[in-house]
C-alpha cells in the first residue's frame, strides 16, 4: 500500500509538472516514457530489489536455524505479501499520467493514448513472467527453509538424546554413588551402635566389678571403724583407771605429805622439842 501511494504521488507531481511546462517538453517528456525507458526502469527496480530480496534470504537463512516452524510460516506468508506488494508497484510505477492537451491536437492525443495502452499491455505482460517467478523464488525458499528445518530438528533431537542420555548417565552414577555413601553411613552407624554396645556391656562389668570392691572396702572399712571403737572404748576404760589411780596416789600422797608435815610440827608429841640457846647453838 505504501508503495502504491508513492507511485501515486509521483505521478501527481509529475502531472503537475507536465502542466506547467511547455507542449514541446510535454511531447519530450512522452517521447521519454516509451516502451523502452519504461523497460528501462523496471530494470532498474529490479536490480535492487533481486538484492534486497537477496539480502533478505541470506539473512532470514542465517536466522532460520533458530526459528520455529510458526515464525517460518509468518515469514513465508510475510516474503508472500512483500512479494505481492512489490509487484503491484512495478505495475503502478510503470503505469503512465494522464497529459492534458489543447483540442487541436486531437489526432496527436489519440495516437498517445494508443501507445499508452500498447505501453499498459506489454507492462502487464513483462509483470506475469516476474510474479511467477517470485512465486517460484518463494516456493524454494520456503522447501529450502522446510528442509533446514527438518535438518535442525533431527540435530536437535540428536543433540536432546545425547543429552538426555548423558544427563540419565550422570543421575545413575550419582544415585549409585549417594546409596553406596549412605549404605557405609550405615554400616559405620552399625559399628558404632555395636562398639558402643560392646563397650556399655564393658563398662557396665567394669562398674559392676568396681562396685564389689566398693563394697568390699567399705566392710573393711566398717570392720576397721568397729575395732578402732573397740579400742577406743578399751583406752577410755584404762585411761579412766589411770585417772582412778592418780587420783589415789595423789590422796595417799597428800596424806603421807600431811602426815610428813606433822611429825615435823610435832603436833602428835612424837618428836622432842627443839632448844635454842645463843652461845652454842642446838643442844
Amino acid at each position: 500500500m505504501r508503495s502504491r501511494s508513492r507511485s501515486r504521488r509521483r505521478d501527481r507531481r509529475s502531472h503537475r509538472r507536465s502542466r506547467s511546462t511547455s507542449k514541446r517538453h510535454r511531447c519530450r517528456r512522452h517521447r521519454d516514457r516509451s516502451s523502452e525507458y519504461s523497460s528501462r526502469r523496471s530494470r532498474e527496480k529490479d536490480g535492487p530489489f533481486r538484492r534486497n530480496y537477496a539480502r533478505r534470504s541470506t539473512s532470514r537463512s542465517s536466522l532460520s536455524g533458530s526459528l520455529s516452524e510458526e515464525e517460518i510460516e509468518k515469514l513465508v506468508r510475510r516474503e508472500k505479501r512483500s512479494k505481492r506488494k512489490e509487484a503491484a508497484s512495478l505495475i503502478s510505477s510503470t503505469a503512465l499520467p494522464v497529459i492534458e492537451v489543447s483540442p487541436s491536437s486531437n489526432s496527436h492525443n489519440h495516437a498517445e493514448s494508443t501507445t499508452l495502452e500498447a505501453n499498459k499491455q506489454h507492462n502487464c505482460r513483462t509483470c506475469t513472467p516476474v510474479a511467477s517467478l517470485d512465486d517460484e523464488l518463494v516456493r524454494r525458499r520456503v522447501e529450502e527453509l522446510v528442509n533446514l528445518r527438518l535438518a535442525e530438528i533431527d540435530a536437535e533431537v540428536e543433540r536432546r538424546v545425547a543429552a538426555a542420555k548423558a544427563e540419565l548417565e550422570i543421575q545413575t552414577r550419582t544415585q549409585i554413588d549417594v546409596e553406596l555413601q549412605e549404605e557405609i553411613r550405615s554400616c559405620q552407624r552399625r559399628e558404632a551402635s555395636f562398639m558402643s554396645i560392646c563397650s556399655y556391656l564393658e563398662c557396665k562389668q567394669r562398674c559392676e566389678e568396681l562396685e564389689q570392691q566398693l563394697k568390699s572396702k567399705m566392710k573393711e572399712l566398717e570392720e576397721t571403724k568397729q575395732k578402732l571403737d573397740e579400742d577406743r572404748l578399751e583406752m577410755l576404760k584404762a585411761k579412766q583407771e589411770i585417772e582412778a589411780e592418780k587420783i589415789a596416789l595423789r590422796q595417799e600422797r597428800e596424806k603421807f605429805v600431811k602426815q610428813e608435815q606433822a611429825v615435823i610440827l610435832g603436833k602428835a608429841g612424837t618428836r622432842p622439842k627443839l632448844k635454842f640457846t645463843l652461845a652454842g647453838g642446838i643442844k
